[in-house]
């Protein structure tokens, strides 16, 4: 889905919330499908900062026959951290010790320090930015994780993407309340002749799932 730029006032509680939902190994969606259901080597979620809205997005790749149930999964981390499931105080302590004790290795190397400029210089940023990370970091709290939480994670305005066999993964797929509308598109996003695409719109429903016959993967 759309997302948010880079100058957002909410950058560093989105960084936090986000931690905490898929974008670290100990995060909510991987420590669900990847650890405790096995569904994949790694899934994740992530804010594509740029100067305008970029795209968030939330996935991984997996294995063909769970196709659905990493959809449920996955459904329900992005449900729950802005419903019934909000952050804990433990895990957002965690996920800012985390921010901070890995923002140091971002000037390791000269391209690492050239990398950091350029953002400040891409998204007009202060000139103490790096100085002030780490209080930015710090201030954010409980009720600003759940804030962006609700804010930004909306799952019924999500197109919802599954790249695989289409004769293994479709008909489970429609089994789901997000998947009575389903587009068949080809490797190259176009729209596949001959499908039942528009049969299936008629249906309803407020998101798409999209099987092809590539790999298997959500988006």
């Amino acid at each position: 889905k759309v997302g948010v730029p880079r100058k957002t006032p909410d950058f560093f509680p989105i960084e936090v919330m986000n931690a905490i939902l898929g974008g670290q190994f100990s995060s909510r969606i991987n420590l669900n499908l990847r650890e405790a259901k096995g569904y994949t080597y790694g899934a994740r979620s992530e804010f594509a900062f740029r100067k305008g809205p970029g795209p968030f997005e939330a996935g991984g790749t997996f294995r063909t026959s769970v196709t659905k149930e990493s959809l449920v999964e996955l459904m329900k981390e992005l449900t729950e951290i802005g419903g019934s499931r909000p952050a804990t105080d433990a895990e957002i302590a965690f996920a800012k010790g985390r921010i901070i004790q890995g923002f140091p290795g971002r000037f390791e190397t000269t391209g690492g320090v050239a990398g950091a400029l350029m953002s400040v210089v891409i998204y007009g940023l202060p000139d103490n930015y790096f100085k002030t990370y780490q209080p930015n970091v710090e201030a954010v709290s409980k009720a600003d994780v759940d804030r962006v939480a609700k804010t930004y994670i909306t799952p019924d305005s999500l197109a919802i993407l599954v790249v695989g066999d289409r004769s293994k993964v479709e008909e489970s797929i429609r089994s789901l309340p997000f998947g009575k509308t389903i587009h068949h598109i080809d490797a190259e996003g176009n729209p596949v002749e001959g499908s039942s695409s528009s049969k299936a719109a008629s249906t309803g429903g407020g998101r798409s799932a999209k099987p092809t016959r590539e790999k298997t993967g959500v988006n």
